[in-house]
């Protein structure tokens, strides 16, 4: 649903519903408007990582002795694990690139903002240079993870 509706709708809409309950444009409202935001990226994501779940694996580890705090930890933590943080990945991608929240939301100059400003009022290379640092930054981090992913698979298989 998030990709149906135009950002500027929806910026637009969060500043007036957050204007309403007190909240002015500042750090608070950014935050609040990009969870909201990266929330249904999460939920579809732990639910489908939910969809192969087997409630029979907490019954027998609670008819092992159990508590309901180590089987969550144990079991169903570790099944949604990969939901969330596939989830948390596409979240900040999408609020990373969503200009129009940053500038209904934000009070100041976020980075999205800076760098629109920049490509309208400048013609250097400034901007596509960050542009590179960004996306380098997100390959390496991309990198690592899934070398630490690999990692704990093949400890597992061990």
């Amino acid at each position: 649903m998030p990709l149906i509706i135009p950002a500027v709708v929806v910026g637009l809409g969060l500043l007036q519903t957050l204007s309403s309950v007190g909240i002015r444009p500042a750090i608070l409202a950014a935050s609040l408007g990009h969870s909201i935001i990266g929330m249904p990226y999460v939920v579809y994501l732990v639910l489908a990582a939910l969809s192969g779940y087997d409630i029979r694996l907490e019954h027998a580890a609670q008819s092992l002795g159990a508590s309901r705090l180590r089987i969550f930890l144990d079991i169903t933590f570790r099944a949604v694990r990969p939901g969330m943080i596939a989830g948390v990945a596409f979240a900040f991608l999408m609020s990373f690139d969503n200009v129009a929240m940053s500038i209904f939301l934000a009070r100041g100059n976020p980075l999205p903002l800076r760098l629109m400003q920049h490509i309208l009022y400048y013609a250097d290379p400034s901007v596509a240079a960050v542009s590179t640092v960004l996306v380098v930054i997100s390959l390496v981090g991309l990198v690592l993870f899934g070398r630490m992913l690999r990692k704990r698979d093949i400890g597992n298989l061990a």
